[in-house]
Order: structure tokens, then sequence, then C-alpha cells
């Protein structure tokens, strides 16, 4: 039987698994500042697990078409990859672990079962990317850098298109993209600044997010934590982040999705399932996603949406599709 890892490289955290064939995962963590090049990653892992057979790495980052990698999250040097490891976008491998999940380890967000096996994973974190698993493939895209467009209605009012000139004036002629306006880092903390010019936050929201900003953190956590215990000033910027959020899942449905199939949401904003539940009861993200009546709407009604819940006894969703793909290498 194949030894083979799997590696989750976060900007924070370095998080491995070695499997032996069908046998149970050994798992490790280290701090990712520790070392310093994905040279030095693949020496720490021989001293974890020497005679690997192959190693697939799970990385922030764009792969060019000669399989090399320029990370987004970590500042090391451009990787070219060795035969024993391969290196894949991150949502790559957690769109490929989907499949490997039990049933209580995600949840349906609507009553609509999957016409198709063909699935795209959506993480919502730090940034927002998505990857579709088709035909026994996993391809990841740059979803988290298309053009954000506002869509006026009766949940956010006018305050979309208040937002999208906010953001304008401060890309200075760039254009603003669905990380700048929703992804848990970037996009909450110009969520936050908008609103201040608006609506008053709490005493204790402004502390929190004070404390946030000094430690060069997100904010998002913060946010949807605060909206889902009835913070008022919280819950009007989850509702405007809501309605995108249905936007930009409506895109990737018209890209990756045409026959049907199922958007699996992950990440650090939305592991909580009490969050997606304010977002799908309380903000017009259903609104957003389907429609109304404008073209393909009915295809928006044919979409399964799941919930990937968090659970830190688990082995991570990135590493379990990283030892999964690095078999099947």
């Amino acid at each position: 039987m194949a030894l083979v890892g799997g590696i989750d490289l976060g900007a924070t955290r370095l998080r491995a698994g070695v499997q032996d064939g069908d046998g149970p995962v050994s798992y490790y963590e280290r701090r990712t500042a520790s070392l310093t090049s994905m040279e030095d990653l693949l020496e720490w892992l021989a001293t974890i697990a020497s005679c690997l057979d192959k190693v697939v790495i799970a990385a922030a980052g764009r792969l060019q078409s000669d399989g090399k990698i320029r990370l987004t999250n970590v500042g090391w040097p451009l990787y070219t990859p060795c035969e024993l490891a391969k290196i894949l976008n991150d949502v790559q491998c957690a769109v490929r672990a989907m499949s490997l999940l039990d049933v209580d380890e995600y949840c349906q967000l609507n009553d609509i079962e999957p016409s198709t096996e063909d699935r795209v994973a959506v993480t919502i974190s730090t940034g927002i990317n998505s990857s579709l698993y088709k035909a026994g493939r996993a391809d990841a895209a740059e979803t988290g850098h298309t053009v954000w467009q506002p869509w006026e209605d009766i949940c956010t009012a006018d305050l979309s298109y208040q937002f999208l000139n906010f953001l304008q004036k401060q890309q200075r002629g760039q254009p603003v993209t669905v990380e700048d306006a929703i992804s848990g880092h970037r996009g909450f903390h110009n969520l936050y600044n908008f609103m201040r010019q608006h609506f008053t936050p709490s005493r204790t929201l402004v502390e929190q997010v004070t404390y946030c900003r000094s430690q060069q953190e997100g904010i998002g956590s913060v946010i949807t934590a605060a909206a889902c215990q009835g913070d008022q000033f919280s819950l009007t910027c989850m509702k405007l982040w809501g309605g995108i959020l249905g936007q930009y899942l409506r895109t990737i449905v018209l890209a990756d999705l045409p026959q049907g199939g199922t958007i699996w949401l992950y990440g650090g904003i939305v592991e909580s399932d009490d969050v997606m539940k304010l977002v799908l009861e309380q903000t017009s993200f259903f609104t957003h996603l389907i429609g109304g009546q404008a073209k393909m709407h009915e295809l928006m009604e044919q979409i399964s949406l799941r919930l990937v819940l968090c659970d830190p006894e688990n082995i991570p969703l990135t590493v379990r599709g990283a030892l999964q793909l690095a078999k099947e290498a």
C-alpha cells in the first residue's frame, strides 16, 4: 500500500496528515512561520515519515502552466514541484474531500437533492475562491477576483450602490471584486468602514474591531458573531453581505453547474450553522441567488446547497482531500 502525505499550508498553521493505504491518519501541526521555504517543509515531513510515495500540498495561490506556484498567504520563494511533491490550490483539495464526508459532517441548506454528481466547493474565509469537481477532475479557479455588480432590492435598499461607490473610491480605477466586498479579511473591513458612515456601532463592537485591527486580524468572525447575537449594526452588515454572497454563487452556478449539482460552502466565516441560518432567513441571499425571473432562474432552483460543519476533532478538510489526491496520483 502507498504511504502518502497531505499538507494544508496555511498562513498561520501548517497541518499535515500521513496515511498508509486506507489505514488511520497520523496528524501533525506546526507554525508556518517556523519554516522558510517549501524545501524546509518537505525536510520536516521526512522527519515525520520517511519513504513517502507521494505528497500533495494544498496551498493558496495560482498554479502556473508549468506547475509552479507563487504562494499568496506566505512569503516563500516561487516553488517548482518535484517528483515526490505535487502542489495544488487548497480549494482543489477541499472539493475532492466532499465525497468523503459523513452525513454528520455537513448540513443541507435547502430541500434540493443534486441532479448530477458535479460539485463546486466555495471557501469563505480570509479570502474567497471556488473549485469545480466534475468527471473525476478537480479544477481551481480565481472566482473571488471576479467583478461585483450591485443589485438593489428591498432588503438592502440603496446600500449596494453606495457600497460600490465607496469601494470604487478606494480602488482608484481598479475593478471592485467579490473579495473586496465580502471576504473574511478585506471584505469585512470594508463593510464595517462603509457602514460606519451611515450607522453607529455599539461601544463593544468598536472595541472588538479595534483590538482585531491592532493584531492585524480579520473582523469577519466578530461581525458574524455579533449579528447572531442581535447586534443591529452587524445585522445590517450581514444583510448586505448575504445578498452579495447569493450573487456570487449565482455566477458560479452559471459558469460551472449548467446541468445542476451541489455547492458546498466551507471556511472560517461560515463554519457555524448559526451564521448561515441568519444569512438564509434574514438576508436577500436566495433572492440574489435565484434572480427572481431573470434568465436561468429555474437552474438556480436545481442547485443543492450544503454547509461543511467545523469539528476540531476531525482531520481538516483540505488535508483529507490532499491525502486522497495523493493516493490517486
